[in-house]
């Protein structure tokens, strides 16, 4: 195991808070202004500026990480949020801690204290365990999961369903996640559901890749987003329902940043049937043509003009392809 993948593993392991999509976020906005990593004793710390997302106020951060096991040992940070939970959560990590691990965590792997010692965990009796549980991972079955993309006709609002089955299966042989919630719940306790005959969903048998596990912490983002004000929502109006998840406007730009490498259809509100969709990084290329008819100029797009999805106009639908341009290229 390369030892960036290591410390990202302990990180998830002994924090709490689960604001991993959040910070996410937050490095995507360039917020995290600096971070700097020094040695102390037996731990390395790992100090931060983060901006706040409404760009009033600036965060310190902090967090301590034992050399020898690589594990979490204290968090801190100055936001509310951190304040909140700091004596009720161990190692408590808001979205502003998240952001500085992972902005960190390239610059840690490279640390020679973790280099020289990266061979400890197949060395001591104790870490052969965690020898065997990577290895049973390795031959764990690989499943995959495939985005249907909505949009509702009316309020023109951004939604999701979700098909899984193993990686060998065919597209059109993968089963729907009818129940979301139902779901989370099987995940984080290890308990099967079973699908079909041939296909039960059983994590301690089989394995997701990175991009899903990043989707899925992207869904149970919503939740937690969802917590304060869900007894004031009505059910047409929360985020995960049944097999679908509505997207807030103000995450759609993050939404199709999670699922930029997943298999992705436009499926209704977009055209009579469901189409195979990309995300692309770059600037919407709009073909324009330009006509002189009796001294009158006529500007045209051969094919047509980009729908804008979401309400920030910073992700658009073009043909059949998702493009999200950078950011100087929207003002």
């Amino acid at each position: 195991m390369l030892v960036e993948d290591l410390l990202l593993q302990r990180f998830k392991e002994e924090t709490t808070g689960r604001n991993y999509a959040k910070g996410q976020r937050i490095i995507n906005n360039d917020l995290v202004e600096s971070v700097e990593i020094e040695d102390e004793e037996d731990l390395v710390a790992v100090n931060g500026i983060v901006i706040s997302e409404q760009l009033f106020s600036k965060y310190s951060t902090k967090l301590e990480i034992d050399i020898r096991s690589r594990g979490i040992l204290s968090t801190y940070c100055t936001c509310t949020d951190y304040e909140k939970h700091e004596f009720s959560k161990e190692n408590y990590c808001c979205k502003h801690l998240v952001a500085t691990f992972y902005k960190a965590l390239g610059d840690l792997a490279k640390k020679k204290e973790f280099e020289e010692d990266k061979n400890l965990f197949s060395k001591k009796k104790e870490n052969k365990i965690l020898d065997l549980i990577l290895q049973e991972e390795t031959d764990k079955e690989e499943l995959k999961i495939e985005v249907y993309i909505n949009k509702n006709e009316w309020s023109n609002s951004i939604l999701a369903e979700f098909k899984i089955g193993t990686k060998s299966m065919s597209s059109n042989k993968l089963y729907i996640l009818k129940d979301i919630e139902q779901f989370l719940v099987a995940y984080y306790n290890r308990i099967p559901i079973k699908y079909s005959k041939v296909f039960t969903f059983d994590i301690r048998e089989q394995k997701l890749s990175t991009k899903d596990r990043e989707l899925i912490e992207f869904i149970e983002s919503l939740k937690e987003i969802e917590k304060p004000i869900k007894s004031f929502l009505r059910n047409r109006d929360t985020f995960i329902d049944g097999k679908s998840i509505k997207i807030p406007n103000y995450l759609v730009r993050d939404f199709f940043r999670v699922i930029k490498n997943h298999r992705i259809y436009l499926n209704e509100g977009f055209f009579y049937r469901a189409v195979e969709s990309e995300v692309l990084f770059e600037e919407v290329p709009i073909d324009f043509s330009l006509k002189d008819s009796k001294n009158n100029f006529e500007l045209s797009s051969l094919n047509g003009m980009p729908k804008v999805l979401g309400d920030r106009a910073d992700v658009f639908l073009y043909g059949t392809n998702i493009y999200i341009p950078k950011k100087d290229f929207l003002l």
